[in-house]
């Protein structure tokens, strides 16, 4: 399991035991392993106003971004989305947890037994968004959209 801190909207180069990152009443996540993201969910959730996961295609090596096209258009768009999220909801008691999930490279994200396709998640696509204890997904060009994002989030 590899866990990162997230010093700033791209950093990934501190690795840690137990990276927490506090932007006003968020926690902020990167795993890579179905193990990593068990763990995070079964230390946070007992305290998290509620925990957002986004699966995303992993960052390619040689470019520095990820090899998704509709992953780096998403992503910007997430953000924007959790920046306003945050800045209506700062009288929370709890924390958020968010989570962005890494579910590897090409071949392996293609290969139909990857861990992410099977139980409990079943993702057919990346991006995928989605919100413990709610109905639902979204995917792909759904989160291009900010307001959709919001609403999904709420």
């Amino acid at each position: 399991m590899t866990l990162y801190l997230v010093l700033e909207k791209r950093s990934l180069e501190t690795p840690l035991e137990r990276p927490l990152v506090f932007i006003e009443k968020m926690i902020r996540f990167i795993v890579d392993s179905l193990d990593g993201l068990k763990e995070v969910i079964a230390e946070q959730e007992p305290q998290a106003s509620k925990i957002i996961l986004l699966f995303m295609a992993s960052i390619d090596p040689s470019t520095g971004k990820s090899w998704c096209p509709d992953c780096r258009a998403a992503e910007p768009v997430v953000e924007d989305a959790l920046t306003a999220w945050i800045a209506s909801h700062t009288q929370e008691s709890k924390t958020a947890v968010f989570v962005t999930v890494y579910v590897g490279q090409k071949p392996e994200w293609k290969d139909p037994n990857c861990v992410w396709r099977g139980e409990p998640y079943k993702l057919k696509s990346v991006p995928t968004l989605i919100v413990n204890e709610k109905e639902g997904r979204m995917e792909e060009e759904q989160l291009l959209d900010k307001n959709a994002i919001l609403k999904f989030i709420e």
